[in-house]
C-alpha cells in the first residue's frame, strides 16, 4: 500500500516581501501543484492523502480556495483526504470543515484510520492536549503504524513542537509531519523514521528549492520524496571579485543556473573596484529574458585603489585622500563614501 503525504498547501496565503509584485502568480501556482498532486494519486491508485497542516494560511480562506479545496476532494471520492489541522488553520467557528465522506478530520483528540494492518493515527495540537497527549500514543507493534503530527521536531513539547523523545519507543513506522516548508527526514527511533514533506510553492526568498509531496510505501516501509512545483525560487550567490568592467559582470551575470519559469534572487558578493559603474537594470536586463522573476541585492564590498589618487590634483583626487585620511572611519566605511562621493561628482546614479 502506498500513502501520499503532503503538507503546508498555505491556499488563502498572503505573499510576502520581495514577491508581492507576483502574489497573483504564487496564489495560481499553489492550487495548481495541489491539484497535480491529487491528479498524481489518482493516477497511481492511492487511495489515502495525509493533509499534514496548513490546508489553509488561515482560517477564514477566500471563497475560491475553499470551494477549489472542496472541489478536488468531491472528485475523488476514492481517495480518503485525512485532514491534520496546523498551526495557521485551526479550528474556529469560521472554519468548520465540510461534511464530505472521504474528507475525515483527525481533532484534538488522537484519532486513527485503519487500512488492513495499516494505522494511520493523529491528533491537532492545542494548549490542553499537546503535552499530555504522548501518553495515549501506544501503538500495537503488530501493525504498520503512521503517526500525523504539525509542528517543529525537538525534545520540548508545545502546540507548535512535536516531541521526539516522547514518540521513541512507542511502535511509529513513520511520523508525517508538516510545518517546515523544505523536505528532510530523519531517524525516529531503531523502528521509525520521520519526514517533514515540506510545503508546494514558496511563497518568499526565505524558501528556496524544489518543492513536492511523500509517497510512503507501507510493505518496504520507505518513503520517496517527489518534486511538484510550478516555479522553482533560487538564491543565487555571485562573486563578483576580479570583475573591473561591465562586460565582465555581465559575463559573470550570465553565468547564472537559471530556468525560464525560475524566481531568482541574485545576491552579489565579493570586493568590486570603486569605480566600476553598474546598475541593477543592467543586471536585470542580462537575465530578463531567462527567468520568471528576477531580484537583485548588492552585497558587494567597494574597494579603491588609492595610490590611483595619490598624486591626483583634481577635486576627484582631494576627496579621495581626505577619506581615506581619516582615522574616525573603517576601511569599509572610507569605500563606500569614496564610492558613493564619485559616483555623485561624476554626475552617476549611487547605487547601494
Amino acid at each position: 500500500m502506498k500513502i501520499l503525504h503532503v503538507a503546508d498547501i498555505h491556499l488563502s496565503s498572503k505573499v510576502r516581501a520581495g514577491l508581492k509584485s507576483i502574489s497573483e502568480d504564487r496564489k495560481t501556482a499553489t492550487r495548481a501543484s495541489f491539484k497535480k498532486i491529487v491528479e498524481y494519486a489518482a493516477n497511481e491508485g492511492i487511495k489515502v492523502v495525509i493533509l499534514a497542516g496548513d490546508v489553509f494560511d488561515t482560517t477564514s480562506p477566500t471563497k475560491k480556495d475553499t470551494e477549489f479545496f472542496e472541489g478536488l476532494v468531491r472528485k475523488n471520492p476514492e481517495i480518503d483526504f485525512l485532514y491534520l489541522r496546523g498551526n495557521h488553520d485551526k479550528a474556529s467557528e469560521d472554519n468548520v470543515l465540510p461534511d464530505i465522506p472521504n474528507l475525515k478530520p483527525f481533532g484534538d483528540k488522537l484519532t486513527s484510520f485503519e487500512y488492513g494492518d495499516v494505522v494511520v493515527s493523529g491528533v491537532d495540537f492545542t494548549e490542553s492536549n499537546c503535552d499530555g497527549v504522548y501518553s495515549l500514543m501506544d501503538f500495537n507493534k503488530d501493525k504498520k503504524n503512521i503517526l500525523v503530527l504539525h509542528g517543529t521536531v525537538g525534545t520540548v513539547s508545545g502546540v507548535e513542537s512535536v516531541n521526539l523523545k516522547k514518540l521513541s519507543g512507542k511502535n511509529i513506522d513513520y511520523l508525517a509531519l508538516g510545518h517546515i516548508h523544505a523536505y528532510s527526514s530523519g531517524k525516529l527511533d531503531e523502528r521509525g523514521t520521520y519526514a517533514y514533506s515540506g510545503c508546494v510553492e514558496g511563497k518568499a526568498f526565505d524558501e528556496p528549492g524544489k518543492k513536492g509531496f511523500i509517497v510512503y510505501d507501507t510493505d518496504t516501509l520507505t518513503h520517496t520524496f517527489i518534486p511538484c512545483y510550478e516555479r522553482e525560487i533560487k538564491v543565487i550567490e555571485l562573486n563578483l571579485s576580479g570583475v573591473t568592467s561591465l562586460v565582465e559582470l555581465l559575463e559573470k551575470v550570465g553565468t547564472a543556473d537559471v530556468e525560464s519559469r525560475d524566481i531568482v534572487r541574485l545576491v552579489l558578493k565579493g570586493e568590486v573596484p570603486t569605480e566600476l559603474e553598474y546598475s541593477q537594470e543592467d543586471i536585470k536586463g542580462e537575465l530578463r529574458d531567462r527567468v520568471f522573476f528576477l531580484d537583485v541585492k548588492d552585497e558587494t564590498i567597494r574597494k579603491t585603489d588609492v595610490s590611483k589618487y595619490k598624486n591626483d590634483a583634481s577635486l576627484r583626487g582631494e576627496f579621495v585622500r581626505s577619506v581615506f585620511e581619516d582615522t574616525t572611519l573603517t576601511e569599509e566605511e572610507k569605500n563606500e563614501i569614496v564610492h558613493n562621493g564619485l559616483a555623485l561628482l561624476d554626475g552617476r546614479e549611487v547605487y547601494v
